[in-house]
């Protein structure tokens, strides 16, 4: 049972990661036929499936004191430090973009 939830999860994350990333059952040549629309969800649903068995495929495995160690000590001070960066920006009314800017530095980072 417990396999089966994984690859009912599996297979509603992908469907919805389609609909929102993808453009669900749009296509940009386009047609209002049904058959097209349900045969494209399906090839982006079975894309995002093949890409998310592949990334946990060659992705290793960490022990949950591996991911603790990696949240207290890189992922909580970046969280802070965006935290003021941010405070600062919108109480002096510096310029939009900084936002931006420091978000990107940030994700780099």
């Amino acid at each position: 049972m417990f396999q089966m939830g994984e690859f009912v999860n599996l297979v509603l994350i992908s469907v919805l990661g389609s609909l929102i990333f993808l453009g669900g059952w749009n296509w940009p040549i386009g047609s209002d036929a049904v058959a097209p629309q349900v045969i494209q969800m399906l090839i982006k649903t079975f894309a995002f499936i093949l890409f998310f068995m592949w990334l946990r495929a060659s992705l290793p495995r960490l022990r949950i004191d591996q991911m603790m160690q990696y949240c207290w000590q890189i992922l909580l001070p970046f969280a802070f430090l965006q935290i003021i960066i941010n405070g600062l920006v919108l109480v002096y009314d510096w310029p939009d973009g900084l936002l931006t800017v420091f978000s990107g530095a940030a994700t780099v980072a």
